[in-house]
């Protein structure tokens, strides 16, 4: 996947959440907790379609719930004026769904406005959010994205990215994550009443991906597959598929932010840091199980592997960080550093589940786990 050059994170970049109707967005608490220590998250929350959410977004059930009471008035009016008052009100429960959502929309654009105003920041939304992140990036609000994550999306699968991205760097992503479930029931619904939507920007982009395949928009069959076309170009835009997921299985439990979701806001190519993460775990196995030429095998193969970051592998990484410090390390010194690379990434991923371990889950970043590792060398 497209890599920005980010390969550390400096400060505390800020993750805003969108959620989807029917729901009061509990996901966005839980993706704090797993995520928090590495971002400072700030959620949108919306409550217009807190409840009847696909209903409101086609008929106003205040306008139909006045249209259902209709047939009391005949109490006091002729049956000819109540059939025409009933007819009334049923048929402006659909211009009146127009009402709640630029109410929706007005406090969704507001709240992004003040959490990303003062510096660029990640979004990460989910069904109906995505619809309105994908319009605050379309109408290049004042506010600045850096990367997307969109899940279960409910835009069209014809957004117009080349519109987008042919702004200036600042008004517009960096790079977009479309997490593609084809057996989302929910996004195909959306897809087959685009018209019935209160907006334009209603579609399938989440079961199908966005369209059409180009040298913007990459195609990655799988989660854990390296994308093939970036190898030769960099694609801002990525459709990646989970087959067998649905309209919310990204929500569930912390593998699959910590997995996916953080090295693609530092930068890296989620497949290769999953792979290096996974080397760094058998390094770790086999030194506890006393298999050496195994431990051997597996740092030589760490030594040349990457996650995905600018340095390509970790011995160009490490080399850069001991660059940094003015010194050029002999192949002892190098082996050290990697040996600590590794150790520190697989405390990190110990320490994910550990309260009060938030300082060592900073290393599931490759890049901090070599900086701290040349930092204890030269101590």
């Amino acid at each position: 996947m497209a890599t920005s050059g980010v390969t550390a994170v400096t400060g505390n970049p800020i993750v805003v959440t969108i959620h989807g109707i029917n729901s009061a967005g509990k996901w966005q608490e839980d993706v704090s907790g797993a995520l928090g220590v590495h971002f400072e998250f700030r959620t949108v929350k919306y409550r217009h379609y807190r409840w009847l959410g696909g209903l409101k977004l086609v008929a106003e059930p205040w306008v139909l719930a006045l249209a259902a009471a209709c047939p009391f008035a005949i109490l006091w009016l002729p049956w000819g004026w109540v059939a025409l008052l009933t007819i009334a009100l049923l048929g402006a429960s659909w211009p009146a769904r127009k009402i709640r959502y630029i109410c929706a929309w007005t406090s969704v654009r507001r709240q992004l406005s003040d959490h990303l105003r003062s510096a660029p920041g990640y979004v990460i939304a989910h069904s109906m959010g995505s619809h309105f992140a994908c319009r605050a990036i379309q109408e290049s609000s004042d506010f600045a994205l850096w990367r997307v994550i969109l899940v279960g999306c409910v835009a069209p699968e014809g957004f117009p990215w080349g519109d987008v991205l042919k702004r200036t760097e600042g008004t517009r992503p960096d790079a977009v994550r479309n997490e593609v479930a084809p057996m989302d029931r929910i996004v195909r619904l959306a897809q087959k009443a685009r018209w019935w939507m209160p907006y334009a920007l209603f579609g399938g982009a989440g079961a199908i991906g966005f369209q059409p395949i180009s040298a913007t928009i990459h195609d990655v069959k799988e989660p854990s597959e390296v994308c093939t076309p970036c190898q030769q170009a960099n694609g801002p835009i990525h459709n990646v598929w989970y087959n067998y997921g649905g309209h919310s299985s990204s929500f569930v439990g912390k593998a699959h932010g910590a997995i996916f979701w953080l090295p693609f806001f530092w930068g890296y190519d989620p497949a290769q840091y999953r792979l290096f993460h996974a080397l760094s775990r058998r390094a770790h196995i086999s030194m506890l199980e006393k298999k050496f030429d195994e431990l051997m095998a597996t740092q030589a193969r760490l030594h040349a592997t990457g996650w995905g970051g600018k340095d390509g592998s970790l011995d160009a990484s490490l080399r850069s960080a001991f660059a940094y410090h003015a010194v050029t390390p002999n192949a002892t010194q190098l082996d050290r550093a990697a040996t600590l690379v590794w150790q520190k990434i697989v405390n990190a991923q110990q320490a994910v589940d550990r309260k009060g371990a938030e300082s060592a889950a900073l290393c599931l970043n490759p890049t901090v786990a070599v900086a701290l590792a040349v930092e204890e060398i030269l101590g």
